[in-house]
């Protein structure tokens, strides 16, 4: 389970605030985790909202998830965890491309309201 040596150490899980990402080797592994955490958290009083959560495979066939009590969780073909997107391909083009987009929009918009800036020089 986990995806191991990385830095001699396992990677299991990633949290940022109240999102969490767990990490398998296989499809097995994640429905076993995923049972797993659902249970550790009901120990805690805490609960997964099902419909917002969604399991991606990278590089493999997409499966769903489905639990003991019969509610699935469903696949996701692309996943944006701390701003950086993810697709189930494994590839970054399509969150190199957004940040591009982002970049250039921001440059725009600086130089567009930038009331240092002339007009004469903004129709350049």
């Amino acid at each position: 389970m986990g995806i191991p040596q990385i830095n001699e150490d396992t990677l299991y899980t990633l949290f940022f605030a109240d999102d969490q990402i767990v990490l398998a080797q296989d499809h097995d592994d994640l429905e076993y985790m995923a049972r797993k955490l659902i249970e550790e958290y009901k120990k805690w009083g805490l609960e997964i909202n099902i419909t917002k959560t969604e399991c991606m495979i990278v590089g493999g066939p997409q499966e769903y998830i489905v639990l003991e009590d019969g509610s699935v969780i469903k696949n996701c073909d692309k996943y944006k965890y701390l701003g950086l997107k993810i697709t189930n391909d494994g590839k970054l083009d399509e969150g190199i491309k957004d940040r591009i987009m982002q970049g250039r929009g921001t440059m725009l918009n600086g130089v567009l309201w930038d009331q240092g800036i002339s007009k004469a020089n903004k129709n350049i």
